[in-house]
């Protein structure tokens, strides 16, 4: 579940969310939060938080400034001890920046990984995955299977997940309350990354949420 906020991710903790991803500018796609807010959620609410590491939206490819920038962005993330740091990076082949993510994964300090949604971008999604499954300290990865939301890439999640090593597959965008059990049936992932089918008006309800949550229960 995306937030931004303290009381965002107390309404998403209200309604049953079983984690919530915590970012900045969620308009752009998220970017990295600044400390105090980080420090301010790990103390509000008990479900596990993760943060998201993303200097900027220009592009997942960085070089001089920007790799700097994240670089430093995880450091500080890793040092508040967040249950998962959610980031990542390509090349400018559209292949997954491996000297990068080795860079990534010690600046993280052995906290696990989710690489976000950079991994949609690739030029070939299951080669990415099996790069990523070479990595424990990735834990999931966030994807629609490479097309504009999950239902539509669903073919391809049920692929990933079939492979059953490597990251956990978390289905994301486009998911809400009426389609979540079509999704998980037909790939059958057991967890969901949200952003929008939580909210109304821009802002999470909390029985969309806990809507979300039984529609999953019902499984």
């Amino acid at each position: 579940m995306i937030v931004t906020t303290v009381d965002e991710a107390l309404t998403a903790a209200a309604g049953g969310a079983g984690r919530v991803e915590l970012v900045a500018d969620r308009d752009c796609g998220g970017l990295t939060p600044d400390v105090s807010t980080v420090k301010a959620v790990l103390e509000a609410v008990a479900i596990p938080v993760h943060v998201m590491a993303r200097p900027q939206a220009r592009t997942f490819t960085y070089r001089g400034a920007d790799r700097e920038a994240l670089l430093r962005d995880l450091s500080r993330i890793a040092a508040l001890k967040p249950a998962t740091i959610v980031t990542g990076a390509l090349d400018d082949r559209r292949c997954i920046d491996v000297p990068l993510l080795r860079d990534i994964l010690d600046a993280a300090g052995g906290l696990p990984i989710t690489f976000h949604r950079a991994f949609d971008q690739l030029a070939d999604v299951e080669a990415g995955f099996d790069v990523l499954a070479e990595f424990g300290q990735i834990a999931r990865v966030l994807t629609s299977g490479g097309a504009a939301d999950a239902w539509g890439g669903r073919a391809v999640l049920a692929g990933l997940v079939a492979k059953r090593s490597g990251p956990i597959v978390v289905p994301a965008a486009g998911i809400h309350e009426g389609n979540v059990r079509d999704l998980l049936a037909a790939t059958q992932a057991r967890e969901i990354h949200v952003g929008n089918g939580a909210r109304i008006g821009g802002r999470i309800d909390r029985e969309r949420v806990a809507s979300l949550k039984r529609a999953m229960s019902a499984l």
